[in-house]
């Protein structure tokens, strides 16, 4: 069987899948006694210093295993189980990856449970916040937003790295996005719309998480820190607040840089 052959896991079958994966490898950023000791045997040519300046060779190596264990593992759910998913697209963690958002998790397996974790988390805020519907409104761009900033977060301070939490977010973000336009027929403002107030959700976070060195591995050493999901919650919210109403048409989005925006009350 080929990977071509494969009907795309959900995202919430690729986070399960992956979180069972995981516990047979070491967390690499933030070790606990037992996970270093792992490293150190596994390393053993490696001094703790050594070890130190290496963390995204050895989370490279470890993450290369992973996915050999990823294609075992779906290979294995295909032979034994015929998907329960409906077929079409429909974008979110109970239902199936397209193509796109597929391989952007499989590339960085710790990822699968960053996405999940923060699209479900975006859903609730949303619901907290608004009545329904959520579509093409202040709500719907609230979610893109948030969704945004929790995805950079979460991968983010799982890897001590804020760039890597913004490029996850950006990656995913684009991917479903294009995957609404080339399955479902998405219009290109809608799609305009949302890679917006993406965007705005990515920004915000680049420019409030901050590194602090806080010891040396394995006890940590220069951890990313960021605010609380509350906090970005109220934040998002109050930008929201803000946000430019303007007409259907990709060319109205534009013009608005750099606000959020929506369509409809």
């Amino acid at each position: 069987m080929k990977m071509a052959d494969f009907q795309h896991p959900s995202l919430d079958e690729m986070a399960d899948l992956v979180s069972n994966i995981e516990l047979n490898y070491p967390n690499v950023y933030s070790p606990s006694p037992e996970e270093a000791d792992i490293i150190r045997a596994q390393f053993p040519g490696l001094t703790d210093e050594d070890i130190d300046k290496n963390l995204e060779t050895i989370d490279a190596y470890y993450e290369q295993n992973m996915k050999y264990d990823i294609i075992q593992a779906l290979m294995e759910k295909e032979k034994t189980s015929a998907s329960s998913n409906a077929s079409g697209y429909s974008g979110y963690a109970g239902t199936e990856l397209c193509e796109k958002e597929f391989w952007i998790v499989f590339d960085r397996p710790r990822a699968a449970s960053s996405v999940k974790d923060a699209t479900n988390r975006a859903f609730e805020m949303t619901d907290e916040l608004y009545p329904k519907p959520h579509h093409q409104n202040r709500a719907d761009a609230f979610r893109h937003g948030v969704w945004s900033v929790l995805i950079a977060k979460y991968y983010g301070t799982k890897k001590d790295d804020i760039n890597k939490g913004v490029n996850l977010a950006k990656e995913f973000g684009d991917a479903h996005e294009q995957c609404n336009k080339e399955e479902d027929g998405a219009p290109d403002y809608d799609l305009e719309m949302d890679y917006r107030n993406n965007w705005v959700g990515r920004e915000h976070f680049a420019n409030t998480a901050y590194y602090k060195k806080v010891g040396k591995w394995p006890f940590k050493r220069n951890a990313l820190y960021a605010k609380s999901d509350d906090n970005y919650k109220n934040d998002i919210k109050a930008k929201t607040d803000k946000a430019i109403k303007v007409s259907k048409s990709r060319e109205a989005v534009l013009a608005t840089h750099p606000s959020m925006v929506y369509f409809m009350d």
